[in-house]
């Protein structure tokens, strides 16, 4: 051999194994050790874990199957153990709290807001029918807080206004309309035909609007039993009046005369019409006034001019004839009416 080819062989060998010897010095240093002890006892629990999965080899000379590439990827418990993804768990884990947080939160407020709305069916019908019971109460209270005598006028009104809806108007107009026979073998006809204001329509609506409010108003003045004699004295002057000028129905007649009284008691007060101030004891000109254009017709004026002629003789003897003369009105509603139907024992002179 040449010494000078073997002694180069040498040294290159010795280096070799030089850095081989460094290398497995270095793979046996405590930390890389503890790392492979982990990855080993990971892989180990990981591989029991799927041993279970994968078919037995029956055969001894079965070919191998590798696990690694024929299962699903390891489970997130197997990379925390090997010390990775362990940011994504635990952001995972901070959504499933939030979302836990979240749902209590919207539960408590669902559970709170049951509590609180009324209970009712699927469809909300016990609801409705709460509100249609208040607000029948409300309509009922209402109508019992009116007058008493004007209470009993409007229902008359109303009660026949629903009969001429029921039989048509022929039909009713002939059932209470004045008519030659009404004294003395019909003298029903008097109260009906002052209660009369045809069948329904937006005059008779506005009609019963203004009976209560003057009938409210009248009544409150004057109290329930000179309203009473108020009332009497007037249908049978306006039948008597109706009977000359050919009218058969006085109810216009008495509304007119109730607006013609108030308007005296205070005639100089500014009041609205429509969209006019005038002097309050225009008001019965403007009533007129407004029932001529609507109906085209000058004949619409008749009722309403009987009205305030049999209005102004009750102002007259019950205000104008006192100061006059002297002493009390000509037609007033003796004392023990007005006690008992006033139901305050107390006479205003």
């Amino acid at each position: 051999f040449d010494s000078h080819t073997i002694i180069p062989k040498m040294r290159t060998s010795a280096l070799i194994i030089l850095i081989l010897s460094i290398a497995s010095t270095n793979s046996h240093s405590p930390s890389r050790l503890l790392i492979q002890q982990r990855n080993t006892a990971s892989d180990v629990a990981f591989h029991s874990s799927t041993s279970s999965q994968i078919p037995s080899q029956t055969s001894p000379h079965a070919p191998f199957v590798n696990p690694l590439t024929t299962l699903h990827p390891p489970s997130s418990t197997a990379l925390l153990s090997r010390g990775g993804a362990s940011k994504p768990v635990r952001s995972s884990t901070k959504k499933k709290a939030s979302s836990r947080r979240g749902g209590a939160k919207s539960a408590s407020l669902a559970s709170s807001a049951k509590s609180k709305s009324p209970l009712r069916t699927a469809t909300g019908k016990r609801a409705l029918l709460s509100r249609t019971a208040s607000r029948s109460s409300a309509l009922a209270d209402k109508y019992r807080a009116v007058k008493p005598l004007t209470r009993a006028y409007m229902t008359l009104c109303a009660a026949l206004t629903l009969m001429t809806l029921l039989l048509g108007d022929e039909t009713a107009q002939g059932l209470v309309a004045l008519t030659p026979q009404t004294f003395p073998f019909q003298p029903w006809r008097a109260i009906t035909a002052a209660a009369y204001f045809g069948g329904p329509s937006i005059g008779t609506l506005m009609s019963g609007y203004y009976v209560y409010e003057y009938g409210t108003q009248l009544e409150s003045l004057y109290g329930s039993a000179d309203f009473l004699v108020f009332l009497c004295g007037q249908v049978a002057l306006l039948t008597l009046l109706s009977k000359i000028m050919q009218t058969p129905f006085t109810a216009p007649s008495l509304l007119t005369a109730m607006l013609h009284c108030l308007s005296r008691l205070n005639p100089s007060q500014s009041v609205k019409w429509l969209i006019f101030t005038v002097p309050y004891w225009t008001l019965p000109l403007g009533l007129m006034a407004s029932d001529v254009l609507q109906n085209q017709s000058g004949s619409s004026a008749v009722p309403h001019v009987i009205g305030m002629l049999a209005g102004h003789a009750h102002h007259f003897q019950l205000n104008v004839h006192p100061r006059l003369k002297g002493g009390g009105p000509l037609l007033r509603a003796p004392e023990w009416l007005r006690v008992k139907m006033d139901f305050d024992g107390e006479v205003d002179d």
